[in-house]
């Protein structure tokens, strides 16, 4: 835009007097222009070829050299730091600033008792005034009036301002910044959004390789089951279940996808997020090898039914082990007795009749993480809670103390307290073939983590744990 026509268009907002003195002291350069939407797209998507996401301020000043380079901006460290957080509220912005920023044509604290009228500030919220005795030449002191606005108040007066013909400092600039930033923010979020739909879509590929490979451990499993099938020739009427479970494998890429919401609430980064969804892979392969193997009807001896028990020690760094106890009867009550003699372990399950243990431990491992997330959830509403309702009570005392006492505010935005809130990361307890690893927390005990064992078996067992058949006898 012109110099010319930016004249034009001052004269036609605050009339034909100031012009002509206007055209020799402001340098009109910073008006904004508008950008064509294809510019604009063009620009981003020169960004996007950077896989990693580009910094506000790295994207800001880009935007700036491709749109606007004439935009001044030597002013924007001193906006930023007033808008730091220990700055919010308090009178550090001495009145002859609106001189130094070209607000007013001389540094007297009348000129800001004239903004401090016009704009209706309050005193001690938006400003604070001090007298200051200082001695004069001839002898003697003199009161002057000390104005100190707080960052808030001093930016509304630089967007108040408005060219004057003895300004020598363009005040338009001001405006001119707070649109630009406006702008930058806007396209940063949309180039956020595109960044964020393509990383997405990298994981979703990601995804689909890990059900192939899915797909390929389920067709060695059914090898796996085919040769063994001479060997267990009594359990020919099984073959279709065990299909149906080698096929509810397929189940565990959807989990892939509840994994990425998971890992987004805990805020870890897309490599752990591959790496859980390996282990789940892996996991999930023991799991199937075990059920092969275990998976077998009921002989007519007691003694040879399907049990499961579970033992308790604690390792020198002070993390609980249960260790799990699964197979036939006699073999589950030896072992246990074994355990208890030479180990030193303590009865944590007494053994009671299972139709699978390796079912139980898959089915309760999974329903830990459901409960963990739950009591995660619980205490983070209840810390929530807990700090709107004192802060709440903290605003009432503040603003009846700053009342009081004017000379000694009070700032809310310092004294609030902030919830302190947990991820699932604050419940340690780690799943084996075996056992668990618990380690010592005030969220969750390790009672509870067995109790979620035992209502898992409750809830999926035909056969209760409570039956008279399932104590050593």
């Amino acid at each position: 835009m012109s110099v010319k026509l930016q004249i034009e268009i001052f004269k036609y907002t605050y009339g034909s007097n100031h012009t002509k003195r206007l055209s020799s002291h402001l340098p009109l350069s910073n008006i904004m222009v508008f950008v064509p939407v294809s510019e604009i797209n063009a620009f981003i998507n020169e960004i996007m070829i950077s896989i990693d996401m580009v910094a506000m301020n790295a994207f800001m000043m880009r935007y700036r050299e491709s749109f606007c380079p004439d935009l001044d901006l030597t002013f924007m460290d001193y906006f930023l730091e007033l808008s730091k957080r220990e700055n919010r509220g308090q009178f550090i912005v001495h009145h002859e600033k609106l001189f130094e920023y070209g607000i007013t044509i001389d540094a007297q604290s009348s000129r800001a008792k004239e903004k401090v009228d016009v704009l209706k500030f309050v005193k001690d919220v938006d400003y604070r005034l001090t007298k200051v005795r200082e001695p004069v030449k001839q002898g003697g002191v003199v009161t002057k009036n000390v104005y100190h606005f707080t960052p808030l108040a001093f930016k509304k007066i630089l967007l108040a301002a408005r060219p004057h013909a003895r300004h020598e400092i363009n005040v338009d600039r001001y405006r001119d910044y707070y649109l630009f930033l406006e702008e930058v923010v806007g396209y940063y979020n949309e180039y956020q959004q595109l960044h964020k739909d393509r990383r997405n879509a990298m994981l979703t590929s990601e995804n689909v390789n890990l059900s192939e490979q899915v797909s390929n451990l389920t067709e060695q499993i059914g090898n796996l089951t085919t040769q063994h099938e001479q060997q267990m020739a009594e359990q020919t009427r099984n073959v279709a279940e065990q299909k149906a479970q080698i096929a509810q494998l397929l189940g565990y890429a959807q989990s892939t996808t509840n994994t990425l919401d998971d890992v987004k609430d805990e805020l870890t980064d897309t490599k752990n997020i591959l790496i859980e969804t390996q282990e789940e892979v892996t996991t999930a392969k023991s799991y199937l090898e075990d059920k092969s193997y275990h998976s077998t009807k009921n002989p007519s001896n007691e003694n040879l039914h399907h049990y499961f028990a579970a033992t308790k020690y604690v390792k020198k760094c002070g993390d609980e082990v249960a260790k799990f106890v699964t197979g036939q009867r006699k073999y589950v009550i030896n072992t246990m007795n074994k355990y208890v003699e030479e180990d030193n372990h303590k009865i944590a399950v007494p053994p009671f009749y299972n139709a699978n243990g390796v079912d139980l431990r898959q089915n309760a491992q999974e329903a830990f993480k459901l409960k963990r997330r739950e009591v995660v959830k619980a205490y983070n509403d209840r810390v929530a809670a807990d700090a709107k309702a004192f802060n709440t009570e903290l605003l009432k005392e503040i603003r009846a103390h700053n009342k009081l006492h004017p000379d000694n505010i009070r700032i809310y935005e310092l004294e609030k307290l902030k919830p302190k809130k947990i991820t699932v990361g604050a419940i340690t307890v780690k799943f084996a073939k075996l056992q668990f690893t618990y380690t010592q927390n005030e969220y969750m005990s390790f009672d509870e983590v067995l109790k979620v064992i035992l209502d898992t078996n409750r809830s999926t067992q035909s056969s209760p744990m409570d039956s008279s058949d399932s104590e050593e006898e």
